[in-house]
């Protein structure tokens, strides 16, 4: 049977482990392993590891010198959250109407208080150079 270990705790009420804190995990990290931020895939063979440029992928808004200074990071993964959250939720919701305004209104008030450059669009046509992207799962289809 499955259970939380005996020496594990529940963190002290006030000293929760949020998002802020996460994220600033997840910079202090990064400054010491900058691969960690890396993004990419196997082109189909052993050690075929291959980077998706941020550039390429995000048109030119951001690239990996600029991830890491100020606000950047947490720009790019929320504004990522947001392009990919309607293709989340429909696996998960048969309506995605009311999840998909509720989530934008969370993410819409985190970017508020940050001077983001502006995502339009992820060139998802980034992906296709890895086989199992254009693969399906579960009956649904990858692209």
């Amino acid at each position: 049977q499955e259970r939380i270990p005996e020496n594990w705790y529940k963190r002290a009420i006030g000293d929760e482990y949020t998002i802020p804190y996460f994220e600033t995990d997840v910079l202090s990290f990064a400054r010491q392993y900058p691969q960690i931020l890396s993004v990419g895939g196997n082109t189909g063979t052993t050690n075929s590891f291959t980077g998706v440029d941020i550039g390429d992928l995000t048109g030119g808004v951001f690239n990996a010198p600029t991830l890491l200074e100020g606000n950047n990071l947490q720009c790019f993964a929320y504004q990522a959250l947001q392009q990919g959250s309607p293709d989340i939720l429909k696996g998960l919701f048969s309506d995605i109407t009311k999840p998909l305004s509720m989530l934008n209104d969370q993410i819409n008030s985190i970017l508020s208080g940050l001077s983001c450059p502006q995502l339009k669009s992820i060139d998802m046509s980034q992906f296709k150079k890895f086989p199992g992207y254009s693969q399906s799962y579960n009956g649904h289809s990858a692209n």
